[in-house]
């Protein structure tokens, strides 16, 4: 499993970046010591002259397999909440178009995980949900959100 994760800011406490890896703990103190020249290490630079550092919180656990379509869409979907990244692939796709086509796809997949609550609701057992079902259905749609944003 794949773990999509975030960076947020210690002042403001808004989301700045959001990656992928396999492990936090080694990926976060590659974020603090990354060489490269970016907004994302210009940004922890100058936390690190005010002696804070960045917080890294794991938002989802996704399969290997689709961990950059997941991470796409976690990018765009702060984007479309008015979140400011630092995250460097979202400037080579930042094209009006790329983001009205995800933001009609996340419309109608917000609308269907609705109705999935709603009729979940209606017709709730009394013992526990199957969570694992749940997180594979979501998976399932997620995924076919995906390719339905590429064509």
């Amino acid at each position: 499993m794949i773990f999509v994760y975030t960076l947020i800011c210690p002042i403001d406490n808004a989301v700045k970046y959001i990656g992928i890896t396999t492990n936090p703990e080694v990926r976060f103190d590659g974020n603090l010591k990354d060489p490269c020249k970016n907004a994302k290490t210009k940004w922890i630079k100058l936390l690190k002259k005010k002696k804070l550092s960045p917080i890294m919180k794991i938002i989802d656990m996704v399969p290997e397999k689709d961990k950059f379509e997941f991470e796409h869409h976690y990018i765009s979907l702060y984007l479309k909440h008015g979140f400011s990244l630092v995250n460097t692939r979202i400037r080579k796709k930042n094209n009006e178009e790329y983001f009205n086509k995800i933001a009609k796809s996340e419309e109608q997949l917000f609308k269907e995980a609705r109705l999935n609550a709603q009729r979940l609701r209606r017709g709730a057992k009394k013992d526990k949900p199957d969570f694992q079902e749940e997180r594979r259905i979501r998976c399932r749609n997620a995924k076919n959100y995906l390719k339905s944003i590429k064509t």
